[in-house]
């Protein structure tokens, strides 16, 4: 236990260094390139003093975070921003009466940020451990995370950090079965990111893993009878309902102040369930199922390649190697015990493939205690990709995988876990790609990101 919070404690070090760095990186890079988009400028009027210290961490999405921290949601189209982000800095900056200007708001995005970040590294430490019970796994998918693609939009007044670090805690809580804790979060992310709203079937699979624990007839007429007793659905009901409470405050409250007046047919305010994110994300962006799909956006399919074929790997090679026929009918509800060339018992030692997702066995501590531990997040990771690569604008796939997702860092810990493990020239040669792909990202992320040009 002294070991693992001795780690812990360098980790999170090694995370607040890394924001001192990004920080002082995307200050140089504003300062020696000239931006791409120079309206940002004009449009925020900076203290001339400081126009570049924080100028280049609110680019792009930042400035309607930014707008609608001080001014609100005057524009239909800010109402795909969610509200909890901007919500926060503004208490803050009245908590300590600071002025309600760009600038002072802007300093409190970048402070919470800066709070946020090791949260979401403490968080993700913690879940690592709970679903591999392997310290050195949690350690080196934490640093993947503190050096993850998407980090230039962790520092950035976006609300990809606050979000990231509700998705690393709900998933530990719901690890934890303290789910009255993780409703509250639920409700939280569903009004910082729509996609929040996913979350709901990770309560809904945990207290139904929860409920079968123990059962030893596990045939499909048994669960049903199990799932469907009067208590469990009651209890399930009142966790739902509460899971989404502050998602429909949101959007009573959306629709009646912009659904005072008449609007032609069509409109998100005549629709039966009058939800404006669908609405606004296909009028004003154009986004919607394979509209992307054009020829010039071939460069933003080949930027979101790298995290698509991360994905793609963890999944086909999870499935193939630990009964996927097994995990899919029962939902990755039941725990099975695998016994095939992948997984076996040696002198009280389990020999694996970490997270399936390697062509080696390594001899390790019980690091997956069973395949369908991880075949939720799996789902999830892969909802994910198919939604961004049919649906979305692809670009954002990175940025919305890294903060959505812990099984991109479980795969980096697994590749690196792998090569020090075994030195093959295969695993070298994968582990050197995976880095390249980190630090690279990185340093885009900071000259392009930060002087306006496109990224993702």
């Amino acid at each position: 236990m002294y070991k693992m919070h001795k780690k812990l404690d360098k980790i999170l070090r090694v995370a607040i260094t890394s924001r001192v760095v990004l920080f002082m990186g995307q200050y140089v890079s504003n300062c020696m390139f000239e931006d791409f988009d120079t309206s940002n400028s004009i449009t925020l009027q900076y203290n001339k003093s400081f126009q570049h210290v924080l100028s280049g961490i609110n680019n792009w999405d930042s400035i309607y975070f930014n707008h609608i921290t001080t001014t609100g949601y005057t524009y239909e189209q800010m109402l795909a921003f969610m509200p909890a982000y901007p919500y926060i800095v503004t208490m803050a900056t009245k908590l300590i009466y600071l002025p309600n200007e760009v600038f002072y708001i802007q300093i409190i995005g970048f402070v919470l940020n800066l709070f946020l970040f090791p949260m979401a590294c403490y968080y993700l430490f913690q879940l690592t451990i709970l679903v591999s019970n392997d310290t050195n796994m949690a350690s080196i998918a934490t640093i993947g995370f503190i050096f993850n693609p998407a980090n230039i939009f962790l520092m950035s007044s976006y609300s990809e950090s606050f979000f990231v670090c509700l998705q690393f805690a709900l998933l530990y809580y719901m690890e934890s079965k303290s789910y009255f804790i993780a409703c509250v979060l639920i409700n939280i992310t569903m009004i910082t990111r729509f996609n929040g709203v996913i979350n709901i079937f990770f309560l809904i699979h945990y207290l139904l893993k929860h409920k079968l624990e123990g059962r030893k007839d596990n045939s499909i007429v048994t669960l049903l009878l199990t799932v469907l007793e009067l208590r469990f659905v009651v209890k399930l009901a009142v966790y739902l309902i509460a899971s989404f409470t502050l998602f429909i405050l949101w959007h009573v409250y959306v629709y009646s102040t912009y659904c005072k007046q008449s609007y032609p047919t069509g409109h998100w305010c005549n629709w039966k369930i009058p939800l404006s994110y669908a609405y606004i994300q296909q009028n004003y962006w154009n986004v919607g199922f394979l509209r992307y799909y054009e020829l010039k956006q071939l460069p933003n399919f080949v930027l979101a390649f790298p995290v698509m074929l991360l994905l793609l790997r963890a999944l086909s090679t999870h499935l193939i190697n630990n009964r996927p026929l097994e995990q899919i009918k029962y939902l990755g509800l039941i725990d099975h015990t695998v016994q095939n060339k992948y997984l076996g018992l040696i002198d009280h030692t389990v020999q694996i493939k970490y997270l399936g997702l390697i062509d080696h066995t390594v001899q390790n501590k019980a690091m997956i205690k069973s395949p369908s531990r991880i075949f939720v997040y799996l789902v999830h990771a892969t909802f994910l990709l198919m939604s961004g690569m049919t649906s979305f604008h692809v670009q954002i796939l990175t940025r919305m995988i890294c903060s959505s997702s812990p099984v991109i860092y479980w795969t980096f810990g697994d590749v690196i876990l792998q090569y020090f493990n075994s030195r093959t020239s295969y695993s070298k040669t994968i582990a050197k790609l995976l880095l390249v792909y980190f630090l690279l990202y990185n340093v885009l992320g900071l000259v392009l990101h930060c002087n306006f040009y496109p990224w993702t």
